[in-house]
């Protein structure tokens, strides 16, 4: 039997020590993935805030009623235009929209008891078109029957900077929990190390190469991230679906799977730059001399 038999099963001791580990690692990497998790949903959410932003044209008086309906077509088949948001608001209709989005007062619209806006035709953007906003409404308001085109870019300007420090904290604590999760990978390994110390000693006087040595330690190490990441895997996909029940079918609400799915290839990405760190760390202790471990 090799020497490295020993670093294999050790009875219940070694398996209950393999158990936490797995679970331990699991755990942080479940927190990781989830952070993840809530930073694309809050991409998500942000998008899904824009193309609620409502943009009005306002008509003028002297229009065609044919140029306009032909207008309106044709803005229903633009891209940028979020699918069945055009909508033609008679004057009256305007009235109580600008109120319920509280862009104007009854006292700005009314004037000597007159309502005095114009008819409206009123859409939202689609998010991936809408970094272009001030783009499409100068190209709307180049046409002769377009009085302006009113829009809330207050409510546009707040919206990244109200997600945006959500954001950053984060990230912030998606790398906080990388490094915990190579500290705490590092601290396992150098206890095994120490536990095997003269099955090293031994292999190291035999001149064994140190991928050898290594190898079943590496091996391990992937072992149990492949298992751990599986669980936290596992973790995020019931989280996700827990979430999308608890918010309900609402469109605003219903977080998309491709949110959870490139969470998960995040979370596999920290798992593979773990590797190639525990790699590089195993690699650095086992080529120095075994007296040297206690310095």
């Amino acid at each position: 039997m090799s020497q490295h038999s020993s670093y294999k099963n050790r009875g219940p001791k070694r398996f209950v020590s393999q158990f936490s580990t797995i679970i331990s690692i699991a755990i942080v990497l479940y927190i990781y993935g989830f952070l993840c998790f809530l930073t694309i949903s809050f991409d998500q959410h942000l998008n899904n805030l824009k193309e609620q932003i409502p943009f009005y044209i306002e008509i003028k008086d002297n229009a065609h009623e044919a140029s306009v309906f032909a207008f309106q077509k044709k803005l229903q088949a633009n891209a940028y235009v979020k699918l069945n948001s055009v909508e033609y608001l008679t004057k009256d209709v305007a009235l109580s929209v600008l109120q319920d989005d509280d862009l104007l007062t009854q006292e700005e619209i009314l004037l000597f008891g007159e309502n005095v806006l114009p008819n409206m035709i009123r859409f939202c953007v689609k998010e991936e078109f809408f970094h272009d906003y001030k783009k499409i409404v100068s190209d709307i308001q180049s046409y002769n029957f377009i009085e302006l085109v009113s829009f809330s870019e207050s409510r546009i300007q707040n919206l990244e900077s109200k997600v945006f420090p959500y954001q950053i904290i984060l990230l912030v604590l998606m790398i906080f929990f990388i490094f915990v999760l190579n500290t705490l990978t590092i601290n396992k390994l150098k206890l095994v190390l120490f536990s095997d110390i003269k099955v090293v000693r031994g292999l190291k006087i035999a001149e064994t190469s140190i991928q050898l040595i290594s190898k079943p330690y590496f091996v391990k190490c992937i072992t149990n991230y492949l298992i751990s990441g599986g669980l936290a895997l596992f973790g995020i996909w019931a989280t996700w679906l827990f979430m999308n029940s608890l918010l309900g079918p609402q469109e605003i609400s219903n977080i998309k799977m491709w949110s959870v799915i490139f969470s998960s290839i995040l979370l596999f990405i920290g798992i593979l730059f773990s590797c190639f760190y525990f790699r590089y760390t195993i690699h650095k202790i086992i080529s120095k001399p075994v007296d040297e471990w206690y310095h």
